[in-house]
């Protein structure tokens, strides 16, 4: 959760709403935010998660978010995944 202290000097103009579809979602942390850092998180989930989780990534909405307060930076990615079919 973000507080109010935490996004109290932004600018809300500078960003868009967007609606997140319901579904089933996995948050990945995402310590590394280097272009080689984040590869090698869908290199991961590609070859780790997936092959053995019974899900899928749904076609419909990849989110990347950042932590906006002052502390440590953390960034994640949230995939919305789908059960494999039988």
């Amino acid at each position: 959760m973000i507080t109010k202290q935490e996004i109290s000097g932004l600018n809300i103009s500078d960003y868009s709403i967007t609606s997140i579809p319901d579904g089933e979602w996995i948050c990945f942390d995402c310590s590394d935010t280097t272009p080689a850092g984040q590869q090698s998180l869908w290199y991961k989930i590609y070859t780790e998660f997936l092959p053995f989780s019974h899900y899928n990534i749904a076609p419909d909405i990849t989110l990347e978010c950042s932590n906006v307060s002052l502390k440590k930076k953390q960034n994640y990615l949230l995939l919305q995944i789908r059960p494999d079919k039988v």
